[in-house]
Protein backbone atom coordinates (compact mmCIF):
# COMPACT_ATOMS: atom_id res chain seq x y z
CA UNK A 1 0.00 0.00 0.00
CA UNK A 2 1.50 3.27 -1.06
CA UNK A 3 1.37 6.53 0.79
CA UNK A 4 -1.02 7.88 -1.83
CA UNK A 5 -3.44 4.95 -1.27
CA UNK A 6 -3.40 5.60 2.46
CA UNK A 7 -4.02 9.31 1.93
CA UNK A 8 -6.98 8.58 -0.37
CA UNK A 9 -8.45 6.18 2.21
CA UNK A 10 -8.25 8.76 5.00
CA UNK A 11 -9.75 11.52 2.82
CA UNK A 12 -12.64 9.31 1.71
CA UNK A 13 -13.33 8.20 5.30
CA UNK A 14 -13.30 11.80 6.56
CA UNK A 15 -15.67 12.97 3.83
CA UNK A 16 -18.01 10.05 4.50
CA UNK A 17 -17.84 10.76 8.23
CA UNK A 18 -18.90 14.34 7.66
CA UNK A 19 -21.82 13.16 5.53
CA UNK A 20 -22.84 10.61 8.18
CA UNK A 21 -22.71 13.23 10.96
CA UNK A 22 -19.63 11.64 12.53
CA UNK A 23 -20.92 8.11 12.93
CA UNK A 24 -18.28 6.79 10.53
CA UNK A 25 -15.53 8.04 12.87
CA UNK A 26 -16.43 5.07 15.08
CA UNK A 27 -15.74 2.67 12.19
CA UNK A 28 -12.55 4.42 11.05
CA UNK A 29 -10.10 2.49 13.33
CA UNK A 30 -11.55 -0.75 11.94
CA UNK A 31 -11.04 0.21 8.30
CA UNK A 32 -7.65 1.85 8.87
CA UNK A 33 -6.48 -1.51 10.23
CA UNK A 34 -8.27 -3.78 7.75
CA UNK A 35 -7.38 -2.14 4.42
CA UNK A 36 -3.55 -2.27 4.77
CA UNK A 37 -3.70 -5.85 6.08
CA UNK A 38 -5.65 -7.03 3.04
CA UNK A 39 -2.96 -5.68 0.73
CA UNK A 40 -0.28 -7.84 2.39
CA UNK A 41 1.10 -11.19 1.31
CA UNK A 42 3.27 -13.69 3.17
CA UNK A 43 6.45 -14.64 1.31
CA UNK A 44 8.77 -17.60 1.71
CA UNK A 45 12.59 -17.54 1.91
CA UNK A 46 12.90 -17.26 -1.88
CA UNK A 47 10.63 -14.21 -2.07
CA UNK A 48 7.67 -16.03 -3.59
CA UNK A 49 4.20 -15.07 -2.40
CA UNK A 50 2.74 -17.99 -0.46
CA UNK A 51 -0.33 -16.59 1.34
CA UNK A 52 -2.61 -13.61 0.96
CA UNK A 53 -3.79 -11.97 4.19
CA UNK A 54 -7.58 -11.63 4.41
CA UNK A 55 -9.82 -10.30 7.16
CA UNK A 56 -12.92 -12.48 7.26
CA UNK A 57 -15.73 -10.44 8.78
CA UNK A 58 -19.42 -10.30 8.18
CA UNK A 59 -20.76 -6.75 7.57
CA UNK A 60 -23.45 -7.32 10.20
CA UNK A 61 -20.79 -8.28 12.72
CA UNK A 62 -18.86 -5.08 12.02
CA UNK A 63 -21.96 -2.89 12.37
CA UNK A 64 -22.95 -4.59 15.66
CA UNK A 65 -19.43 -4.12 17.00
CA UNK A 66 -19.36 -0.45 16.01
CA UNK A 67 -22.86 0.34 17.31
CA UNK A 68 -22.11 -1.30 20.65
CA UNK A 69 -19.00 0.79 21.04
CA UNK A 70 -20.79 3.92 19.81
CA UNK A 71 -23.32 3.45 22.59
CA UNK A 72 -20.53 3.01 25.14
CA UNK A 73 -18.73 6.09 23.81
CA UNK A 74 -21.90 8.17 24.10
CA UNK A 75 -22.73 6.91 27.60
CA UNK A 76 -19.21 7.59 28.89
CA UNK A 77 -19.02 11.00 27.16
CA UNK A 78 -16.17 9.89 24.90
CA UNK A 79 -13.96 8.18 27.47
CA UNK A 80 -14.59 4.72 26.00
CA UNK A 81 -13.00 5.85 22.72
CA UNK A 82 -9.60 5.46 24.38
CA UNK A 83 -10.33 1.76 24.87
CA UNK A 84 -12.19 1.40 21.55
CA UNK A 85 -9.19 1.91 19.28
CA UNK A 86 -7.20 -1.06 20.68
CA UNK A 87 -10.44 -3.09 20.76
CA UNK A 88 -11.06 -2.37 17.07
CA UNK A 89 -7.50 -3.40 16.19
CA UNK A 90 -7.93 -6.62 18.23
CA UNK A 91 -11.27 -7.24 16.49
CA UNK A 92 -9.59 -7.07 13.07
CA UNK A 93 -6.49 -9.05 14.01
CA UNK A 94 -8.54 -11.85 15.55
CA UNK A 95 -10.27 -12.38 12.19
CA UNK A 96 -7.16 -12.57 9.99
CA UNK A 97 -7.09 -15.58 7.68
CA UNK A 98 -4.21 -16.66 5.45
CA UNK A 99 -5.43 -17.76 2.01
CA UNK A 100 -2.98 -19.95 0.07
CA UNK A 101 -2.08 -18.64 -3.37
Amino acid sequence: MSLWDGFKLVVVLYLAAILSFGILFVMMPYYLTKVPLEKCVVVDDDGNAVYKVLVSTDPNEVVRFALTWLLLILVTFGLAFIVYIPAAIRFVLSRVVLKPL
